[in-house]
């Protein structure tokens, strides 16, 4: 992240803390990669995909397959 004419390391604490300051709520980034996945789920899963290409597609955000069946 560029922050006064330098470069700085952006962890997950400080995206988490904008996120909650930004919203006025207690979410963190996490809880928006879910909210994308089961949107995404939902969508495969409304046009007619399988439910295995359906978990396959979520499936790209980072977890395995079968994290994303279990979820």
């Amino acid at each position: 992240m560029r922050q006064g004419g330098a470069w700085h390391d952006l962890h997950g604490a400080d995206l988490n803390e904008a996120v909650r300051r930004l919203s006025g709520t207690e979410i963190t980034a996490k809880d928006f990669r879910t909210w994308h996945a089961t949107v995404l789920a939902a969508v495969a899963l409304a046009v007619g995909t399988k439910e295995a290409r359906a978990v396959r597609e979520v499936s790209h955000l980072g977890n395995t397959p079968a994290v994303c069946r279990a979820s």
